[in-house]
Formats: structure tokens, sequence, C-alpha cells
């Protein structure tokens, strides 16, 4: 009977939860927009799952819309202050780097380890006085976190009009997300980034907006999300990221072991990501041959893994070698992770 796989791909899509997967078929069938029966009782299931995506992140749940995932909620993010100046980091996801491309923008670069010096940002903001910053919460691909409550308040003095947007796709129930302690203006989220559906995500907007897609909404998908986000609220206050964090660290010292070189600052990354760089290997054999051990891991972004060209983030860092990633699961377990150091010194 073949072993089952170890999935170190977490950062790219966590696999549906029991209970979201339940309350994906147990949602009710009916059209929330409609005044029938079925459709209030559809309409009482968003509302409930809003709620418990807003507990969360420590909002109100008229302050959370739902959106078809996080590339449509940094879109709508991205079209508030339309026409006035924008800044967003070097290392944003795709979907806010490239709309920002198209439009005046000043970008804010990171260091070697992936974080944001706050004397360069607030430089950045002072001469350019946006009407929008974008600043990512945790990289998707390097897993390195910024002080966004710092920097929040570097822009209040530096641009008091400027609204500030983070995407907290990467790092929704992997750490603690307070948007009163962030202090940030809208916030982007993700549902299968946390055991949810593909297809739903939501955004947060201080004091809120009538900002849910248009249509018909994607009940099951809704559903799924609050379950994910209540059981994922319930694993951060387990402390079970403290054993995670321990797992983390023990693959990071054996690829170190192995000639690897990690990415980033130990004290400003996910507790469950680690990035490393292998010199002298090919990356993307490394990868296929992981697969074949039954390994499941990835180069940089899964919007972009499949290209051979070098990340953005990479660039961005100051390397010319493209970094492989390993992104634990709540329940990733000491076996698994043993099990990928034993491939990883085969391969490798």
């Amino acid at each position: 009977m073949p072993r089952s796989r170890v999935y170190l791909d977490f950062n790219a899509t966590a696999p549906p939860t029991a209970r979201a997967w339940q309350a994906a078929r147990r949602a009710p069938w009916g059209n929330p927009n409609s005044a029938c029966a079925e459709g209030r009782a559809a309409k009482r299931a968003v509302e409930r799952a809003r709620a418990q995506v807003a507990s969360l992140i420590n909002a109100e749940p008229g302050e959370v819309s739902f959106t078809s995932g996080g590339t449509q909620a940094n879109a709508i993010a991205l079209s508030m202050r339309a026409g006035e100046p924008l800044v967003v980091s070097t290392t944003e996801h795709n979907s806010v780097l490239l709309p920002a491309q198209k439009r005046g923008t000043n970008f804010v670069p990171v260091s070697d380890d992936g974080c944001i010096d706050p004397m360069v940002f607030g430089s950045v903001v002072a001469n350019r006085r946006p009407g929008l910053i974008s600043i990512m919460l945790a990289n998707n691909e390097i897993g390195t976190t910024n002080d966004i409550a710092g920097l929040v308040r570097s822009s209040r003095d530096a641009a008091p009009r400027a609204a500030f947007h983070s995407d907290a796709v990467n790092a929704l129930g992997k750490i603690p997300i307070d948007v009163r302690r962030l202090g940030v203006d809208m916030l982007s989220l993700s549902a299968h980034k946390i055991g949810g559906l593909k297809g739903v995500g939501a955004l947060y907007v201080q004091d809120g907006i009538d900002a849910d897609s248009p249509g018909t909404p994607n009940v099951p998908g809704i559903v799924a999300f609050g379950a994910a986000a209540q059981e994922a609220q319930a694993w951060l206050a387990s402390r079970q990221m403290l054993r995670q964090i321990r797992l983390r660290d023990d693959l990071g010292r054996a690829l170190a072991s192995r000639g690897g070189v990690r990415i980033g600052d130990l004290n400003f990354r996910l507790p469950n990501t680690v990035a490393v760089v292998f010199p002298g290997k090919d990356a993307h054999a490394i990868v296929r041959a992981l697969d074949a051990e039954g390994i499941a891991t990835s180069i940089g972004s899964a919007c972009g893994c499949q290209k051979q060209a070098l990340s953005h983030v990479m660039v961005a860092v100051g390397s010319d070698l493209p970094a492989i990633r390993f992104s634990l699961g709540p329940h990733t377990t000491r076996t698994e992770i043993q099990r990928a150091i034993e491939a990883i010194w085969r391969v490798v």
C-alpha cells in the first residue's frame, strides 16, 4: 500500500477541512436576494458566516463584504482613490503589483530579508503623498511579515489623507489578525488559504461599504468560509502555533545542513513557512524529485510556479536564484516533517 503524501504547500492552498465541507453541503440552496423562505434561510446563513469571518479579524460583521477571492478583494481595494497616487511594495502579490504598474505608483523596496525599512517607507510616502497605500501583511512566497501597525502610524504622519490597504490573504489563520490594532482601512482575505473552498474571499473596510460581489452569492462557499474561519480562530487560541514554529525551525535547520540558504528574518516570518535557495542546484528539479518522493512543495507563488522565470519577489530581495517554499499546515506532524527531511537529504 503506498504511503500517504506529505503536503507542505499550504501557502498555495489548504485542503478543505471536514467541517468546511460539511458546512457547504448543508448550506441552504435558496438565493439570499430572494424574499421567500428559502431565500431568507440562505441570507441568514450568509450573515452567520459574515460574523464568523469578522470575528477572526476582530471586525464588525458589517465591515466584511464577500468577494470571489483575494484577487477581487485586492481589485476592489485598489479601485478606491482611483486617479490618486498609489504606494505599494515591490514584493506584493501580482493581483496588486500588476494593476499598480498601470497607474502612477511609487514602489517601496524591501531589504535582502524581504522586510520593509520603516525609514525608507516613510520617506516614499512623505515624498509621494499618496491617496492609497497597499502593503501586504505576509508575503506568499517567502513568508516574511511586515509591521503593518507601525507602517500605518508612519503613513498617518506623512500622508494623513491616505487610505491604507493590506493584502492579508496569506497571513489569515496563520497569525492573529486584529484590524483595530493594525489600524488599516481595508484588508483582503481568501477562504481557500484556511481550509475553506476556492472562489470565495472577503474585503474588510473600516466602517463598512456594500462591496459584496454582484449577482447571486456563492452560499455554500461563503458558509464554508465561515466554518473554516471559526476553526482557524480556535486553532490560534490553542497555542498550537508554538508547535508549528518548532517544526518549521526543525525543517529549516535540516535545509541549511544540506547547503540551503534560508530567505527572510526568522523574527519576521510566518510560523509555517520556510523559503530556501540551494546554490548550484536546479530548484525545479528538486521540487519534481520531492514530488516523486511524495512531498508536495513549490517554487515561489502558486500563481507563477509553472513559469521558469525568476519571480519578482526573489529579484526584490536581491537573489538571482529561485527559492523553494515549504509551508506547513495546522495539523502537520513531526513524522511528516521527518519524512520530508529524509527526502530532502536523498534528493539534494
